[in-house]
């Protein structure tokens, strides 16, 4: 979900690649979960940047202070999971 996601990024801003940690934030989903996320999550990040964006998230759709904050409209930022299926965390 878009709050899965967010909390996502919050974790990997404050642990990294802990993905234990990250796990503890986001009790809805497994370790094994949240890295299979992660690595598509950097994969797109990759792709958008090679495809000339200056930053990854732009070419997401989803601008920084979204990508790292909240929901749209809360002053916290959101966003969308990375996937086509937006309720899908993986």
């Amino acid at each position: 979900t878009a709050e899965e996601h967010r909390l996502f990024l919050q974790g990997l801003e404050r642990h990294g690649k802990g993905w234990k940690k990250i796990a503890t934030l986001i009790k809805s989903r497994t370790v094994v979960q949240i890295r299979t996320h992660a690595q598509k999550y950097f994969q797109k990040l990759a792709k958008a940047r090679q495809s000339g964006a200056v930053d990854g998230h732009a070419a997401l759709g989803v601008s920084t202070a979204e990508a790292h904050d909240g929901p749209p409209g809360s002053g916290r930022g959101g966003n969308m999971s990375i996937g086509t299926d937006p309720t899908s965390l993986a």
